[in-house]
Order: structure tokens, then sequence, then C-alpha cells
């Protein structure tokens, strides 16, 4: 495939999630959950990471750069896979040419096991909020998590049902065998995880995106660019929790 011009596998801009992902399958979480101790740096992490960056540097893999997503460059057959998030199918619908015969599938293990990250947007309801403001968004919250508008809002974007008996739903049911691309992200919904959340994450974030950055537009070394994220997120955790 690459000597055709062809990667095997494309990924967004960023491999965060990626590395997220493998990182668990190889035996770790990033940040593990209630201890907070950083992994970013241990032995199976940057096993990950050296498995990741060799595939991209190779040109057996290849990321989006500035097309932000890599739905592009799998539809326009500049790759023979795409690993991304559930929500673009919708727009591979769209961009794919009609004669492109493509499907989806769960994630492949790594290290004989399965992960894959579950993320997505946020609904808050502020304290500061007056009390008439708080019962509409409570109002609303209640509206967009019942079982028939959250299956809706999955069938037209891609994403998943918040519920579980929304999910479960025979209209849901029905709708995934007229869909069978939409399939494979709710199979995938058993070994599902989720970043591990804590004081400061969103400056941890930054600085993993950052990192991750640095190691495929400045070519910076695994063990070097993971072994700084380490530092900075212990600091980052010790200041905050």
């Amino acid at each position: 495939m690459k000597s055709k011009g062809v990667a095997a596998i494309g990924f967004d801009k960023s491999i965060d999630m990626e590395l997220e992902g493998l990182a668990r399958q190889a035996g770790n979480s990033l940040v593990a959950p209630k201890t907070l101790k950083a992994n970013l740096d241990s032995k199976k992490t940057l096993e990950a990471t050296t498995f990741l960056m060799d595939m991209i540097n190779k040109g057996t893999a290849k990321t989006a750069g500035e097309d932000i997503y890599g739905d592009k460059n799998f539809t326009s057959g500049k790759t023979l896979f795409y690993v991304g998030s559930s929500a673009g199918v919708s727009h591979m619908k769209q961009g794919a040419p009609k004669d492109l015969n493509w499907g989806t599938a769960p994630l492949p293990t790594y290290k004989g096991k399965k992960a894959t990250e579950i993320a997505g947007n946020d609904i808050v309801m502020f304290k500061s909020a007056t009390a008439d403001q708080k019962k509409a968004a409570w109002a609303f919250m209640k509206y967009l998590m019942s079982k028939p508008v959250t299956a809706k809002w999955a069938e037209k974007t891609g994403y998943l049902p918040l519920r579980k008996s929304a999910l479960e739903d025979q209209s849901f049911q029905d709708y995934l065998k007229k869909d069978p691309t939409a399939k494979a992200s709710v199979d995938s919904l058993d070994f599902g995880f989720q970043s591990t959340a804590f004081v400061g994450y969103s400056e941890y974030r930054n600085d993993l995106l950052e990192t991750v950055d640095a190691m495929l537009t400045k070519h910076e070394a695994p063990a070097k660019a993971m072994g700084s994220l380490q530092d900075q997120t212990e600091k980052i955790i010790k200041e905050n929790n």
C-alpha cells in the first residue's frame, strides 16, 4: 500500500486518544483512577507511544494534519483504514464517493486486550444560575436525556444514546439493522473506558496534546516528550489534589 502512496492507517490530527487506548491495552492508565498515579513515562506507555510513532515515521500510518479529522484521507483513498470517533461516520456518509464500498468495525486488540475511549461534550448547570435558570436547565437536560430524544440524537449524529434503555429500545435496534455502520460503536461499549478525571485535568490534557504535537511535528523522541509530560502531570496533580 505504501508503494502506491496509501497509508495503511489514518488518524486525526492528534493521536492522544489512540495513545491512551493503547496504553490501557498494554496494561496501565495514563493517570490511574483513585490513586492519580501518573504513568506517562512508564515502560508500557512508552512501548505504546513508540508503536504509534514508528508507524507514522515509517509512513504506514498518517495523521490528518491541517484537515484536523482523518475521514477526508480515508474517503479520498489515501488511507486503507481510519481510526476516529463514531461521530465521523455521518461526515463520511456525506463525503465518501458513491462507489466507495466501506464499513465500520471495533478497534483491533493490542497486547491481546480491547479498549476504546469514550468521550464527548458536556452539559453543565452553573451554581451561579438563578433558581428559574436552574429549573429551565434541568428541564432541558431531562428532555435531552429522554429515551426517544437521545435515540434520535444518536441516529442523526453517529454518537451513542445516553441511556441504556434507549440503546436497547426496539426502534434503535431497528435503526442499527438499517444502518450497519452505526453498530461498531455499540459493539465497543463493553470494553469502553473514560480518561481519568481529576482537578487540573484540563491543564493536563492541554499538555498531553502539546506533547503529542511535539512528537508529530518536531520529531521529539517519545522518551523525552513523555518524560517531560510525566513531570508536568505530577506537578499538576500535586498542586490541585
